[in-house]
C-alpha cells in the first residue's frame, strides 16, 4: 500500500519523540501528498497538527490513502535503533495489521515489524486565526527561559503583553521564589552563525535569538510550563519556534521541519478562577 524511504532516521525519531510526550497512541494518515498527523492529549489541554511532506522523503510511493495506528512508545523505540549512515524504509502491505520498518546502509540491514492499533480518534481541526502577538524565538533562548523557570520550581509560565511598552514580560512563581524575565522590543537580535549536528551531519545555520512582532493589544495569559517544554525536543531538527498568542485562546507553537514539513503544537491557557 505504501513504501517510504528517508535518508535520515534521526529526523523522524526526534519528530515523533516530541509527539510521544503528548499522546501514547497516534493515527497517522498516509496520503499521496505526505503524512498528516493530528491528535489531542487525554487531558484536552494540548493538540498536535503535523505534516511530513512527501518531498522531504527520498522515495515516496503511496497506492492509496491509509490510516496507520501506532503505539508511539514502541514506534520510537524502533526508530532509536538506527545506526550511523542508515536510511529508513517504512512499508505497509495489504494486510494493514503491521508496518515494516527497515534500517539499511552499505554494511547491514535490520528489519522490524510493528503491530498496528485500531484507534478511534475524531478528526479535529482548529480554524486559522489572526493572533495578537507573535514571537519568533530560537530553541536555545526558549530552553534557557524554561531552565530558569525550573530553578524556582514553578509549574506555570505567564506572558504579560504590553502594547504601550512594546516589551514582553515572562513571570513564574514557584516553591522557591519568583522569576521576572523581559524580552525587549528594541533588542537588535543580530544573526549569528550556529554549528549544529543534524543526525550524522554537521550544518551551519543563521539563527536569531528572538524577534518580537508588533503588539496588537495588551493582555496576559498563563500556560503549563511542562507542556511548553515538550516542544524543546525538536531543537535538533528545527531552528526556531513561532509563538502565537491571543487573549483567552490556545497558544500555537509553529516549528518548520526540513523544507516543507512542520509541527504545530496548541496549548490551552490555564483558567484563572
Amino acid at each position: 500500500m505504501f513504501s517510504l524511504r528517508h535518508s535520515n532516521p534521526f529526523i523522524l525519531l526526534k519528530y515523533f519523540k516530541c509527539i510521544e510526550d503528548i499522546t501514547d497512541t497516534l493515527n497517522i494518515n498516509v496520503n499521496t501528498d505526505g503524512i498528516h498527523i493530528n491528535s489531542m492529549d487525554q487531558s484536552h489541554v494540548s493538540y498536535i497538527d503535523g505534516f511530513l511532506d512527501k518531498d522531504d522523503f527520498d522515495e515516496y510511493n503511496v497506492e492509496k490513502d491509509v490510516i496507520v495506528g501506532l503505539n508511539l512508545k514502541s514506534f520510537c523505540k524502533i526508530l532509536n535503533a538506527y545506526d550511523k549512515d542508515d536510511c529508513i524504509i517504512l512499508d505497509m502491505d495489504k494486510s494493514e495489521d503491521k508496518i515494516s520498518i527497515t534500517f539499511e546502509n552499505e554494511n547491514r540491514k535490520s528489519q522490524f515489524e510493528l503491530k498496528l492499533l485500531l484507534i478511534e480518534q475524531d478528526d479535529l481541526k482548529i480554524d486559522s486565526m489572526d493572533y495578537d502577538q507573535e514571537i519568533d524565538i530560537s530553541f536555545n533562548r526558549l530552553e534557557t527561559i524554561c531552565n530558569e523557570m525550573d530553578i524556582i520550581e514553578t509549574e506555570t509560565i505567564k506572558f504579560y503583553i504590553n502594547k504601550d511598552s512594546k516589551d514582553i514580560k515572562l513571570y513564574g512563581e514557584g516553591h522557591l521564589g519568583i522569576l521576572n524575565l523581559l524580552l525587549k522590543e528594541n533588542n537588535e537580535n543580530k544573526e549569528r552563525l550556529m554549528m549544529k549536528k543534524k543526525g550524522n551531519k554537521l550544518v551551519i545555520n543563521k539563527k536569531l535569538d528572538y524577534k518580537l512582532y508588533p503588539i496588537k493589544k495588551s493582555f496576559d495569559i498563563e500556560f503549563n510550563l511542562k507542556k511548553i517544554k515538550s516542544i524543546l525536543k525538536l531543537n535538533a531538527i528545527s531552528n526556531s519556534i513561532l509563538i502565537n498568542l491571543s487573549e483567552d485562546y490556545p497558544t500555537k507553537l509553529e516549528c518548520q521541519i526540513e523544507e516543507n514539513s512542520y509541527l504545530h503544537y496548541y496549548i490551552a491557557p490555564k483558567i484563572i478562577e
